[in-house]
């Protein structure tokens, strides 16, 4: 390896060294690396500016992912999907009551439904939610397992559910 004795060294006072050899070493303030460097992984938790190996961010990663979601009309017949992840269609059940069906199982029931449903009628704010027992038309059936799961859309502390025209569901599981 090349070692300079003193600061006044030069190349040509050190033997076999040429400026060749020089020139290939990395730049110690911003170097550039080939091929697939190694690096140790620091522990758990770490929170430095060391740099992290792909071994640290996938043993810090969270765990909970966004497993499913879609964006669909609710108005008409066939209820079109626009764009989705993991669903493979919409039932509708009802006026503003449908059944998002998952491509793959999620891993359990414990996943978590967020929705909504911007409307552009009047000054109503609307919500699109899972349907439990407290929500308009609770004598129809729970439904949320791992291959699908209901949702209803209405407006804000309305006495019926409605169809609206945009609708976004995402589903976040671990």
């Amino acid at each position: 390896s090349l070692q300079f004795r003193t600061p006044s060294q030069t190349l040509s006072d050190i033997g076999g060294a040429s400026t060749g050899s020089v020139a290939l070493k990395a730049n110690t303030a911003s170097p550039t690396l080939t091929g697939v460097p190694a690096a140790p992984t620091a522990a758990a938790a770490t929170n430095t500016t060391q740099l992290a190996t792909t071994a640290f961010v996938l043993a810090n990663a969270p765990t909970v992912h966004v497993k499913a979601w879609v964006n669909f009309n609710g108005i008409g017949v066939g209820i079109p999907i626009r764009s989705s992840f993991n669903v493979s269609s919409i039932t509708d059940n009802a006026t503003g009551d449908f059944t998002v069906n998952f491509t793959t199982a999620l891993a359990n029931t414990n996943y978590i439904t967020i929705g909504s449903c911007p409307s552009n009628q009047g000054s109503n704010n609307y919500q699109l939610q899972e349907k439990s027992a407290n929500l308009i038309g609770s004598n129809n059936p729970l439904l949320k397992t791992t291959t699908q799961v209901r949702v209803q859309s209405a407006a804000t502390n309305a006495t019926v559910l409605s169809d609206q025209p945009h609708n976004y569901v995402q589903f976040l599981g671990t």
